[in-house]
């Protein structure tokens, strides 16, 4: 087989409109399928703490829609009743509260909502695409980003940083459109993709950036003149601004002024945040089997994407702006999924249709054989990892609702796992407070503000600690315990609830 005449050939059919429609049929059947996976889990897989706080607030917004502009995440603060999170605008957790009430309040109606949120990003994606390479290599790079691990786990999550990645393609998209043709659909779609962006995550404005370099590409600096595009910009930093603001003065915690996820330069030139990025880049998101090709492919002179090399300088820029953030979450690389794998594909096709001089036909397709399934292979153990659930606050929580408590009960939540926050609180459908460890003076704080029982999931390095359970077995009484509980690597886990003596 010579790969460069089945290139060819790919061209020749994809040119046929009806051959291309079915080629993205595929590939969008495949992206749903995929992502269908583990539908109706529990919000018990990698990242819940984060998925929980946006599950809580939909749930909140099902019961008692007036909860909309206070999102309400069930752990309550100090000795106060606020149970009010401030984070990003609540766009998604709305949908879901209204998916909720057209259809059923269960969790496979928000993973479809947010999958078909991912959707949106995944066709304005190609679009961008379309533009500058031919349909088959904007095929095969759209193949490489669906089953992306990064996107193939938190597409379906329940998270809004797809949002925000879907209507930062879509506004990068609308900006090329504007400046080609400012007319009235044009600016409209502009404004309202770009809103949705900084309005999803307000880290979706560093699609600014991108903005700025293709006016440079496209000699068009004079567009930064245009009445519309000030206006747009005026509209939309107000609206992402005024909703920061809105968190820090009216909500009991914000996401807003003096926040710690931004510029650190102490790890902006450590070796921990290098050394982290460059894993999350080139194992997470490339995988080791497409990194040369994404690096060759950057800095090569004979590969050219406008598109991609706009998203990639938006998204340095925002990786250095928001240091901490980035080095302690990997889903804040999302945004540079688009283009590593733009270049990643590109360079890998470079590759592809050199000649065979050192090398025979045959080994040469041995290799890109090997290289493709090493992606989807890797792709799939990275995905399959995220997908392993830790049922110990369900669990809880279910025992919980078999109690038939008072609806204000109070728990206190001990929660060892720091990957995990306030579960329980959400499967047991009642407030409280969330604690990694406890003190008797806490504990007697605590129970002055009006903790009623005692939760605990511990994993075994904690349960085995002497010191850690003698506070627990000297103040507390078990109602209900087990130890038929595994965490998301299969050890043992403690989980119980309990009354005070």
């Amino acid at each position: 087989m010579n790969p460069q005449l089945v290139l060819e050939k790919a061209n020749h059919l994809l040119k046929n409109d009806r051959n291309f429609k079915r080629a993205v049929l595929v590939l969008l059947i495949l992206f749903v399928l995929i992502r269908c996976f583990h539908l109706n889990s529990p919000v018990l897989d990698r990242h819940s703490w984060n998925q929980i706080s946006a599950a809580s607030a939909a749930m909140n917004m099902y019961k008692d829609p007036s909860t909309f502009f206070a999102p309400d995440s069930n752990v309550l603060k100090g000795d106060s009743n606020d149970s009010t999170l401030g984070q990003e605008f609540p766009i998604l957790m709305g949908l879901v509260a209204l998916g909720y009430w057209l259809i059923t309040p269960e969790i496979w109606v928000a993973r479809l909502i947010a999958i078909s949120i991912a959707l949106i990003g995944w066709s304005y994606f190609l679009k961008l695409l379309l533009i500058s390479e031919s349909r088959s290599t904007a095929l095969f790079i759209l193949f490489l980003y669906t089953i992306n691990s990064h996107n193939w786990f938190f597409d379906r999550a329940f998270n809004s940083d797809t949002g925000m990645v879907s209507f930062m393609l879509a506004s990068l998209y609308y900006f090329w459109k504007f400046i080609h043709n400012n007319s009235f659909r044009n600016t409209l779609l502009l404004f309202f993709t770009l809103l949705l962006a900084g309005l999803f995550k307000p880290f979706g404005l560093q699609i600014g950036i991108s903005f700025l370099y293709i006016l440079f590409v496209e000699k068009k600096f004079n567009k930064l003149m245009d009445f519309r595009l000030i206006i747009i910009g005026i509209l939309v930093w107000l609206s992402t601004l005024g909703w920061l603001l809105h968190t820090q003065y009216n909500l009991g915690s914000s996401i807003s002024i003096g926040h710690d996820l931004g510029f650190n330069l102490g790890n902006l030139f450590s070796w921990d945040f290098i050394n982290t990025m460059q894993q999350r880049f080139f194992d997470q998101i490339t995988t080791q089997f497409l990194m040369f090709f994404c690096i060759f492919a950057i800095f090569s002179k004979k590969i050219r994407n406008d598109f991609a090399m706009a998203l990639l300088i938006g998204n340095l820029f925002y990786v250095v702006f928001i240091t901490h953030g980035n080095i302690v979450h990997n889903y804040y690389q999302l945004p540079l999924t688009p283009a590593l794998i733009t270049f990643s594909g590109l360079g890998f096709l470079y590759w592809v249709q050199l000649p065979t001089q050192r090398i025979s036909s045959k080994l040469k397709t041995g290799l890109i054989i090997f290289f493709m399934i090493g992606y989807i292979g890797y792709s799939g153990k990275k995905t399959w990892n995220h997908f392993r659930l830790a049922m110990g606050p369900k669990q809880i929580g279910d025992q919980i609702k078999a109690m038939n408590l008072p609806d204000d009960t109070r728990l206190l939540t001990l929660e060892s796992s720091g990957t995990r926050f306030h579960e329980t609180l959400y499967y047991a459908d009642k407030k409280g407070w969330v604690r990694r460890s406890l003190t008797d003076k806490e504990l007697d704080k605590l129970k002055l503000w009006g903790a009623d029982l005692v939760t605990v999931h511990y994993e075994e390095s904690q349960f085995t600690n002497k010191k850690q359970m003698e506070l627990i077995n000297r103040r507390l009484k078990p109602v209900w315990q087990s130890y038929d509980c595994k965490d998301t690597y299969g050890r043992p886990c403690l989980v119980g609830i309990y009354r005070f003596k």
